[in-house]
């Protein structure tokens, strides 16, 4: 029993990060425990097979490890993302995040760190907590627009606009009319984490950052 709940987790995610990249190291920690009374058990009751045996294991589980961490980095990387919004934010800037949901990986890193300016969050209505619900509950589309608007520049953070992967919701589609014409400063990826800074153009022929 021990062995197979050792084993069968992380099985499984290597199986399906075949299919899609969401093979994260802290995901297969459910397996942990087993895994030590499987190890444990091996080596004081297990003979010189099962000791080469493990040996091997520990071999190959260092070098895949190691092979990951070599790799560049695949998954949302909200920390380093949300370093890059404090770090540049200025005051009087504001924060959107494409797609909504997106705000959960920014807010449970900003504010740790008291170097650099929490930008504004202008289109929230009510946080996670408040409003029970992933990612909280934001303005009405209606709205968007002129929060948007009262901010100096905005941090785009989620979806990368410049590559026009915008929602089809209301909501999206509110926010990227909102910066459309707006000209880009800049825009970094994070795994699969993207921010933009984007400022007001200074006149209306600025070609539009998304259709």
């Amino acid at each position: 029993v021990p062995i197979g709940v050792a084993v069968l987790p992380p099985a499984l995610l290597v199986l399906a990060d075949l299919v899609r990249p969401v093979l994260v190291a802290r995901y297969a920690l459910v397996a942990l425990p087993a895994t030590v009374v499987a190890v444990t058990g091996a080596a004081v009751r297990g003979g010189r097979v099962a000791r080469v045996a493990l040996a091997v294991a520990l071999v190959a589980a260092l070098g895949t490890t190691l092979v990951q961490q070599a790799r560049p980095y695949k998954y949302e990387d909200f920390r380093a993302a949300t370093d890059a919004v404090t770090d540049a934010a200025r005051p009087g800037d504001g924060v959107v995040f494409l797609p909504l949901s997106s705000r959960v990986g920014y807010q449970a890193y900003v504010g740790r760190e008291r170097d650099g300016v929490v930008p504004t969050d202008p289109l929230l209505w009510k946080d996670p907590v408040a409003a029970d619900r992933i990612g909280g509950r934001e303005v009405a589309a209606a709205a968007v627009a002129a929060r948007v608007h009262a901010a100096r520049r905005v941090f785009l953070y989620g979806t990368d606009l410049v590559a026009g992967a915008v929602g089809t919701g209301a909501a999206d589609a509110a926010k990227a009319r909102a910066v459309a014409g707006y000209r880009v400063r800049w825009v970094r990826h994070f795994g699969l984490v993207s921010v933009a800074l984007v400022v007001p153009p200074r006149n209306p022929s600025v070609t539009p950052i998304c259709p």
